[in-house]
């Protein structure tokens, strides 16, 4: 069913519709009839809960489409954007020295910026800021100084228990970890990479034993590379046979879910590698599997 415009014939969908465009295009200058409109929408948000209200504003974004479908804007609306622009270049700023731009030099590399009188920066970046060792020195100072007052390290350690405390704030930390690392897949390669160095890891029992295994039976193909130094992407193998592009995970039952088995092989078949996961209760008990498994994926390589 269609509904037609009484001033210019124009046909429209719902009465909705041939409401927004008659208050836009026929009453767009009747500040009277804005008005009105404004105050009976208001009286019908105060109606709904924060939540509903949420909802209509973003359910009535999406379904009202705009306004002008790309046709040029009529001449009141232009003089109203005008005169209010024409408002906004008399009146007095808010914050007059935020428009005071000086130009500085940085302490660290000497490369020129602008900043402003009010706050004076000596330094064009954090990267420069942290290379400065005054700087480090005074801040690792004025930390010192604060953890040595009792009073103050007992309320900040009060305050981080309560705040770990809330499961929202620990969800919503998470959350956004999760998204950081999904939007910066390099950074999260390299962190990963940092932070198992750090560690200064060192063969286990299992991969001790199985590296006399792998020497037994393949020589010196497979090199054992769990130490924290050999990295395929974001991830450290335990043992690599360089040649064929193979790559051996130690997975203990104790550490270890099934769901990440295929996460773990289809990562490596991203970057080219062929893996085979080796689970700790499966070599123990059937060795002979675990040797005929290795000799049919590097036997295709090969």
């Amino acid at each position: 069913m269609t509904v037609k415009c009484p001033i210019c014939g124009g046909l429209f969908t719902d009465g909705n519709k041939l409401a927004l465009h008659t208050i836009w295009k026929h009453q767009g200058g009747n500040e009277a009839v804005r008005k009105k409109l404004s105050e009976k929408a208001k009286l019908r948000l105060a109606k709904l809960s924060k939540e509903e209200r949420r909802l209509y504003v973003l359910r009535s974004a999406l379904t009202v489409p705009r306004w002008n479908k790309g046709k040029p804007l009529p001449d009141w609306f232009k003089q109203k954007v005008l005169a209010g622009l024409e408002k906004a270049r008399k009146a007095p700023r808010k914050y007059p020295s935020r428009q005071k731009l000086i130009i500085n030099k940085c302490k660290v590399c000497g490369k020129e910026f602008t900043t402003t009188k009010k706050r004076k920066r000596i330094y064009c970046s954090r990267k420069c800021a942290k290379a400065d060792p005054e700087l480090r020195k005074r801040l690792s100072e004025s930390v010192k100084k604060l953890y040595q007052n009792p009073e103050y390290f007992k309320k900040y350690m009060e305050g981080r228990q309560k705040m770990k405390a809330n499961p929202n704030w620990r969800k919503n930390v998470s959350l956004g970890v999760k998204r950081w690392f999904e939007e910066h897949p390099y950074e999260r390669e390299i962190l990963a990479q940092k932070c198992i160095k750090q560690m200064n890891l060192k063969p286990n029992h299992f991969e001790l034993s199985f590296y006399d295994f792998l020497q037994a039976h393949f020589g010196n193909r497979f090199q054992y590379t769990g130490d924290g130094y050999t990295f395929i992407g974001r991830h450290n193998p335990d043992f690599v046979d360089f040649e064929r592009k193979i790559v051996i995970e130690l997975f203990g039952d104790y550490w270890h879910e099934p769901s990440e088995e295929i996460e773990r092989i289809q990562y490596y078949k991203t970057k080219g590698w062929n893996a085979i996961v080796i689970w700790e209760s499966e070599f123990r008990q059937n060795p002979k599997a675990v040797l005929e498994r290795i000799k049919n994926v590097s036997g295709t390589m090969s």
